[in-house]
Order: C-alpha cells, then sequence, then structure tokens
C-alpha cells in the first residue's frame, strides 16, 4: 500500500501555518480525517487540557485496551463521556476546543438542570444520568466516596455547574 501523508513533522507545520486537516490532506490525495489521526496518533492534538480532562475523570474507565479480547464493551468513548470531556474542556477554556464540542458541552449542562441530574460511571454497566442528590452539590458527576477531590479551583471548576 502507497503512504500517502508526509511525514509528522511535515504535517505539524503545515497545520501550524493554518492549513486545515482537509486542505492538507487534499495536497496529498488523501482525506482531512486521515491528517487528523496522523496528528493525534503522533501527539501533536493531545493538548495538555484533554489530558488533564483524562486524569479529572475519577473513575476507571473501560477503555479498548484489552476489552475487545474479553468479549466485553469499552465506555471511554460512549456519548455521556464524550460530553462529559467536551464540558470539562470548555469550563477549562481550551483553545483547541471546536464548535461542535461547545455545542455537545451546552447540550450536556443543559440535560443537567433540566432533569435534575449527575452523570454516574458503573465499570460493568457503563455511564449513566441519575438524580441529583444532596451530597452531589454542584458537581456535573457523582463523585465516588474516597476520591479526592480536584487539586485546585480551575480543575474544580471543570467538574462543577455555576449558581
Amino acid at each position: 500500500m502507497e503512504k500517502l501523508l508526509p511525514d509528522f513533522n511535515t504535517l505539524v507545520r503545515l497545520s501550524q501555518r493554518g492549513l486545515s486537516d482537509d486542505e492538507i490532506g487534499k495536497r496529498y490525495g488523501t482525506t482531512g480525517q486521515a491528517v487528523n489521526k496522523a496528528l493525534v496518533l503522533g501527539d501533536y492534538r493531545r493538548t495538555t487540557t484533554v489530558k488533564l480532562v483524562n486524569e479529572l475523570i475519577p473513575w476507571d474507565v473501560k477503555t479498548t485496551k484489552g476489552v475487545a479480547q474479553a468479549g466485553e464493551t469499552s465506555h471511554h468513548n460512549t456519548y455521556p463521556c464524550k460530553l462529559l470531556r467536551a464540558y470539562m474542556r470548555t469550563r477549562l477554556s481550551d483553545e483547541t476546543i471546536t464548535e461542535a464540542n461547545k455545542t455537545d458541552a451546552a447540550r450536556f449542562e443543559a440535560r443537567l438542570r433540566r432533569q435534575n441530574v449527575v452523570l454516574d460511571y458503573d465499570r460493568e454497566k457503563g455511564f449513566s444520568f441519575v438524580p441529583r442528590t444532596p451530597e452531589d452539590k454542584n458537581f456535573v458527576l457523582r463523585w465516588p466516596a474516597g476520591e479526592p477531590l480536584p487539586a485546585n479551583d480551575d480543575q474544580l471548576r471543570a467538574v462543577t455547574l455555576d449558581d
């Protein structure tokens, strides 16, 4: 199979010059999605905020590593988890967040407020929206007992609703 994309450093340079993934892909006879995947896999698109968000999620969320062999499903790419990550990135003022992610974050917050729920996670069942209790305070998720709260105000803001 013929390799269509240039080396990783060339992709980074083109992206830093302001070319969109689609524009870069067109130059090399491939798709913008292929360009984005190469940049993500090369760790160029994994911003500090994205890494922080993954660290702030207080659960051991099932991922695809090892799950496929066990015949189980992963939970890290489910819709509720994506909404949570989009919300947290928005609250952390991630400059790389897309308009679609901002819309997802707003949709997530609206649902929490409208239905008076929080997001909960069970490693066997996955994510679910459950009724808010007084113990949930203004968190967007059901914080696990014994799990330390985020280290600073910015991180705490990422997992809470404003009054």
